[in-house]
């Protein structure tokens, strides 16, 4: 058992249960990940208190034996980087709202300080994400997750100076597949037609598999 040092307050066993449901919640979905990359870090940060400083190889060794370890030692050094100085975390993270990973906003943290900013461009993934949130803030199975990801949708909406009406209409919007032209359905019909039946016939039958409305639709018009 490794000593604990003055300073240390918080037993090792509930240091290692904090970092091991870090990960977990990592491991958990887009969500989740830096609620568990802080939450690793944070007891990262205590654990490392249970060794002398300078003893790099102990604390290390210490990681592996408890199965805290991770596949990029950059992504650790950013957890601790990150729940150790929240305030730096959070305006990085304000600065580069389309970076979301935790190694992703240490390495721009580091970056010099005359680096130029540019605008953030909200992205088709910027749209997917929140469209999730939204989905969560209205249909999420507890009050608390309800709240939780209605505060991450506001914070999300002021990183591109929008409403989160706004951004949730932009969602919307960019979600919904874009009409096509008469010109480009004529196109397509013709190619159809040069392919030949029996390459139409499997493509149905492909659909049909992977969708019930296609197979539904077209039981019912064999009918006819």
């Amino acid at each position: 058992m490794t000593s604990m040092t003055a300073l240390q307050t918080t037993p090792e066993h509930i240091i290692i249960s904090k970092a091991k449901h870090g990960l977990q919640l990592v491991a958990s979905g887009e969500l989740t990940v830096m609620e568990g990359w802080l939450m690793y870090g944070a007891a990262l940060n205590e654990g490392r208190e249970l060794f002398p400083r300078g003893a790099n190889a102990r604390f290390s060794e210490w990681l592996s034996t408890n199965n805290l370890m991770v596949a990029n030692d950059m992504e650790r050094l950013a957890a601790m980087w990150a729940a150790g100085n929240p305030e730096e975390y959070r305006e990085t993270r304000k600065d580069h709202p389309r970076v979301r990973t935790v190694r992703g906003l240490h390495a721009k943290f580091k970056e010099p300080s005359g680096a130029t900013k540019v605008n953030p461009v909200f992205t088709d993934d910027d749209a997917s994400y929140a469209s999730k949130l939204q989905s969560l803030a209205t249909q999420g199975a507890t009050e608390g997750e309800r709240e939780n990801a209605q505060v991450r949708l506001d914070a999300f909406a002021g990183n591109f100076s929008m409403s989160t009406d706004e951004v949730v209409e932009k969602s919307k919007a960019q979600a919904e597949p874009l009409e096509p032209s008469s010109t480009t359905m004529q196109r397509v019909r013709q190619t159809l037609v040069n392919r030949g039946p029996s390459w139409l016939v499997e493509q149905l039958v492909d659909a049909m598999i992977r969708d019930h409305k296609t197979f539904t639709s077209v039981m019912e018009g064999l009918k006819k």
